[in-house]
């Protein structure tokens, strides 16, 4: 379940905010594959994003890795996550995107074990 998000709207102007999503996944996992499909358009793909964990939903969060993903694809893509400690709490904190305005992501998946 996603349990807390920022994103910033294209109303009012440009911005260019750092998007996140928080996942409770109930029990801590150790995650091996993260994977996600978004817009396809560049302009709302995620490019350059950090997974991190944490024991509570309002951080203190720990890096386990940072990514680069590819624009202007609608594709399913597949990340292997560095080992890591189980974790409850999954942020997906996306540093940048293919502009200024909100990433706008489809589907997300965790892949591991409990």
């Amino acid at each position: 379940a996603v349990v807390s998000t920022q994103s910033t709207g294209n109303s009012g102007g440009n911005t260019n905010q750092i998007n996140w999503l928080v996942f409770d996944l109930h029990n801590p996992a150790s995650i091996e594959r993260f994977s996600f499909s978004s817009l396809g358009d560049t302009t709302h793909d995620p490019l350059v994003f950090e997974l991190q964990t944490s024991s509570s939903p309002s951080g203190t969060w720990g890096s386990v890795g940072t990514f680069i993903a590819t624009t202007g694809t609608t594709n399913t893509q597949t990340f292997l996550v560095p080992s890591t400690s189980p974790a409850r709490y999954w942020r997906w904190y996306i540093s940048t995107k293919g502009s200024i305005y909100q990433a706008v992501v489809h589907t997300v998946n965790f892949f591991g074990t409990v």
